[in-house]
């Protein structure tokens, strides 16, 4: 973590300064951990090179996956137990983990944050047929968050209802 998150807050050959963003992954699997934070959007195709070679920019392709959230802190007991049952939401939808997927675990708070009120994710790459819940439409993908600030779907709704007749009255 402390590695990655220096090459954010500056240690990269720019000496530039970027966000920290939100989730944070562990791809786990095979003895194996991959940490990797999501480089801010302003930053896209303007990344600097990472000084440290642990450090690795890597652009990940588009895929789908299966998604379990949870509260609480991510142990390994916690991650596995997840897994199961994740794994066993994708068999009973009729999907298929796609080969050599490992687990992937998102987390979105800071560790000070409370285990009630923590988010966390784990991910499992799938193959096959549309799921049949869970798929968003780009509107939905962008307000995705926004009851987290504070403005529920109803009340979104009602703003932008007001704003549009405001519109209309002019």
């Amino acid at each position: 973590f402390n590695t990655l998150a220096g090459f954010l807050f500056g240690d990269n050959e720019g000496d530039v300064a970027m966000a920290m963003t939100t989730p944070v992954f562990q791809e786990k699997g095979e003895g194996a951990e991959v940490m990797s934070f999501v480089i801010p959007r302003e930053r896209e195709g303007d990344v600097p090179a990472p000084r440290d070679e642990a450090v690795e920019i890597a652009e990940m392709p588009p895929a789908r996956y299966a998604v379990r959230e949870f509260a609480g802190f991510v142990t390994d007991k916690e991650v596995e137990y997840q897994r199961q049952e994740l794994l066993k939401s994708i068999e009973a939808e009729g999907l298929s983990v796609e080969e050599g997927s490992k687990v992937t675990v998102a987390q979105y708070n800071p560790p000070y944050t409370l285990p009630t009120s923590r988010r966390n994710e784990v991910l499992i790459q799938i193959s096959g047929k549309e799921p049949s819940y869970g798929t968003l439409t780009e509107k939905e993908f962008k307000d995705w968050g926004k009851e987290e600030e504070g403005l529920g779907k109803q009340e979104e709704e009602e703003k932008e209802e007001k704003e549009e007749e405001k519109e209309e009255e002019k």
